[in-house]
C-alpha cells in the first residue's frame, strides 16, 4: 500500500540545486539574485513578473541553493541588483537550462552577463541656490536620455545626497521635483564606463506668482469624517509632504503654486485610493470630497495539488476593482525559522481576482467575492503538477 503523502512530508518531485553565481570575468558576484524560468519560455527575449520565479539569494561568495525545484529541464535565471526588471518584464536572454535532478556532487554556475567594473555611478548633491543649505528629503529620478522610462528613483538624505550605483555607461535625464519655494529641474548627464559621475545641483528660488488653495475632505465609509487619514497630492514634478486630516476630516494644502491632478487618502481599515481634482484656473480655491472604502484582510495560500505542500516559490497576483496587489515569491527560510505558509494583503470589499504561479505547477486563477471587513477570508490554490520536459 502506497502512504498519502502529508503536507511536512518532501514531495518525491523536488530537489535541490547547489551553484554560484559568477560574472562574465569568472568572478563570483555577490549577493545575486536566481531565478526559475519555465522552459516553455525558451527562446523568448523577456517574460512577464509573474513567469518568473525567485528560488535563491546567493552570499558574499556567489554560491547559493535552490530549494524544492521540480523535475525536468528548466531555466535558472541570475540576476543582479535587478538590472534585468524592465517595468513588468523581465530579460531572460542569459538565462541557462537545468535539468533537475542534478548528478550527485554535481554544482551549477551561472553567469551574469556583465562584471561589476562594468558599471559606474552618478553621485548627486543637492543644494539650495545661495545658501547652499542641503535640499533635503526631496524626490529625485534618473531616466533614460528619451526621458521614457524610470532607471532609478529615490530621495535625497538629510545631507542633500543621493547616489545612482551600478549603472550602465550611456546618457541619462536627471529630474528633481520641486517644492513650495523651490524649483524643479532637469538635467542631461553623460556616464563613462567604470565612471564615477559627480553632480551638484543648486535648486532655484520658485519666483512670486499664482497660488492656489487645496482642502481634501474625508470620509470614512459610513460617511463620517474620517479623522487622521494620510492624504498625498498627485503632482508630477513637484513635491509636499502628506498631510493628516484634522477632526473634521479635512486636509488643508495652501497657497500650492502648481495645480495637483489628484489625491491619494488612505486610513486604516479602509482601502487606500485616490481622486482627480477637477480642472479650475491657477487660484481658484479646490474642495474636493473623497470616501474611502472598507478594506478587508484576505489570505492566500498556494498549494501542490498532489501532496498538500505549501509552495513557497509561489508568485501571487490580486486583482479588485482598486487596482493590482502583487507578491513575488521568495526563497525557504532557515531551517530554524518558521516558514511562510501564506501571504496576507488588504483588498476592497467586492468581486476579486486571485492568479498563483509556481515552478513546476500549472497556473490557477480563482474568482472571489469579499463581503465581509470584520473577518479574514482565506483563499486556498491549489496547483496541478506540470509534466516535466
Amino acid at each position: 500500500m502506497t502512504p498519502v503523502p502529508t503536507p511536512d512530508a518532501p514531495s518525491p518531485r523536488r530537489h535541490s540545486v547547489f551553484g554560484r553565481v559568477v560574472a562574465s570575468d569568472g568572478q563570483a558576484l555577490p549577493e545575486a539574485e536566481v531565478f526559475w524560468v519555465d522552459a516553455a519560455h525558451a527562446g523568448e527575449a523577456s517574460v512577464d513578473l509573474i513567469d518568473v520565479h525567485k528560488v535563491a539569494h546567493a552570499d558574499r561568495e556567489g554560491r547559493f541553493w535552490a530549494p524544492q525545484l521540480p523535475e525536468g529541464t528548466h531555466y535558472l535565471l541570475a540576476d543582479f541588483r535587478r538590472l534585468g526588471v524592465d517595468g513588468d518584464q523581465v530579460d531572460i536572454a542569459h538565462a541557462q537550462a537545468v535539468t533537475v535532478p542534478l548528478a550527485d556532487d554535481e554544482e551549477v554556475t551561472l553567469r551574469f552577463p556583465f562584471e561589476r567594473r562594468e558599471f559606474g555611478s552618478i553621485h548627486v548633491v543637492v543644494r539650495h541656490e545661495g545658501t547652499h543649505r542641503p535640499g533635503s528629503r526631496l524626490p529625485i529620478g534618473l531616466l533614460t536620455a528619451d526621458g521614457e522610462r524610470m532607471v532609478r528613483q529615490g530621495e535625497t538624505h538629510t545631507n542633500g545626497k543621493i547616489a545612482f550605483e551600478f549603472l550602465k555607461e550611456g546618457r541619462y535625464r536627471l529630474t528633481l521635483a520641486g517644492t513650495r519655494t523651490r524649483l524643479e529641474g532637469t538635467a542631461e548627464l553623460e556616464l563613462g564606463r567604470n565612471a564615477r559621475l559627480d553632480v551638484t545641483v543648486d535648486q532655484r528660488t520658485r519666483p512670486p506668482g499664482t497660488r492656489t488653495d487645496v482642502a481634501v475632505h474625508v470620509t470614512d465609509h459610513l460617511g463620517l469624517p474620517a479623522i487622521g487619514a494620510l492624504v498625498q497630492l498627485v503632482a508630477p514634478g513637484f513635491h509636499h509632504a502628506p498631510v493628516r486630516t484634522d477632526r473634521e476630516g479635512v486636509a488643508p494644502f495652501p497657497a500650492l503654486p502648481v495645480l495637483p491632478q489628484g489625491v491619494i487618502a488612505t486610513l486604516s481599515g479602509h482601502h487606500a485610493s485616490g481622486a482627480a481634482l477637477p480642472k479650475t484656473e491657477p487660484g481658484t480655491p479646490i474642495a474636493i470630497h473623497h470616501r474611502l472604502l472598507r478594506a478587508a484582510r484576505l489570505r492566500v495560500r498556494v498549494r501542490d495539488a498532489t501532496d498538500g505542500r505549501t509552495l513557497r516559490h509561489a508568485n501571487v497576483l490580486v486583482s479588485h476593482a482598486g487596482g493590482d496587489h502583487w507578491t513575488w515569491g521568495g526563497v525557504l527560510p532557515p531551517p530554524d525559522a518558521p516558514p511562510r505558509e501564506a501571504v496576507e494583503m488588504e483588498v476592497p470589499l467586492g468581486d476579486t481576482t486571485v492568479r498563483a504561479t509556481s515552478p513546476g505547477h500549472r497556473p490557477g486563477e480563482t474568482q472571489v467575492t469579499i463581503d465581509d471587513a470584520d473577518a479574514v477570508q482565506e483563499i486556498v490554490i491549489d496547483l496541478k503538477r506540470a509534466r516535466a520536459v
